[in-house]
């Protein structure tokens, strides 16, 4: 990427100034380069990142503002989103920056139940983005896709290692597979990792108990992966049902 170039190009100027002009050996010229090359690194990155935060934040506000917007049908994420793909030229300059966007559209897009449109970006996101995998997890599972939801989850957890409502989410999908000594097999490697994670233990202790799962204590932490209905969804839906049922027995 151009940050690691232009890095390169500040080693290799600081180098052949010491070498030539100077006569200083090869140790010498190294070690000045070398400091030259990783603060030059450093520094270029940190304002790219910097300029990403800002499109990040920037995002953030028009969802925000969306939010607001009283009539739902006018409400809409595209304008979002084109504040995240405007970053996509940042990833030309630093590593990971493109797999971060994606992430993030694919976690816009996904958490809004517009799954299809979510796939593509959640599959190109950034590995450490452990929302991002966890949610590309979920779509597979809910795809009946097993053997990629497995691939997922264990690239998810190899990546973020500490991150302990991967190991449940992926406990809580092969359970509901009817694979409860996979999932306490996920569970006791999470717990050997965090070994004092009450989250972890619960659900190892509810297996072993013949019950289910449940990761409702993490609220809309758990629904955003869209494997249980939120609640307030649920609520809405009654009204709807009720008046499906009266519209039935009138038809009778």
């Amino acid at each position: 990427m151009i940050n690691l170039l232009l890095s390169f190009l500040s080693f290799t100027a600081l180098f052949l100034i010491f070498k030539i002009p100077f006569n200083f050996s090869i140790w010498a010229s190294t070690f000045p380069s070398i400091v030259a090359f990783m603060a030059t690194y450093i520094l270029l990155a940190r304002k790219t990142f910097k300029q990403f935060e800002a499109i990040i934040y920037s995002a953030q506000a028009e969802l925000q503002r969306q939010a607001t917007v009283k009539n739902p049908i006018l409400r809409t994420l595209e304008g979002a989103i084109n504040i995240l793909k405007n970053a996509y030229p940042l990833g030309r300059w630093q590593f990971f920056i493109k797999g971060q966007i994606d992430a993030q559209i694919g976690v816009i897009y996904y958490t809004n139940d517009k799954i299809k449109e979510a796939f593509p970006y959640l599959k190109n996101s950034f590995l450490r983005h452990w929302v991002a995998r966890g949610m590309l997890a979920s779509y597979y599972y809910r795809q009946k896709q097993y053997d990629e939801m497995k691939t997922t989850f264990t690239e998810a957890i190899k990546a973020n290692k500490k991150t302990a409502m991967l190991y449940n989410i992926y406990a809580w999908c092969l359970s509901n597979m009817k694979d409860n000594e996979g999932a306490k097999s996920i569970l006791s490697q999470g717990l050997k990792v965090l070994p004092d994670n009450q989250y972890l233990q619960k659900s190892l202790i509810a297996l072993q108990n013949d019950k289910e799962i449940k990761l409702k204590v993490y609220g809309d932490e758990w629904y955003q992966f869209r494997l249980e209905k939120h609640p307030n969804e649920l609520l809405a839906q009654k009204p709807m049902l009720k008046q499906s049922k009266k519209q039935h027995i009138q038809r009778r």
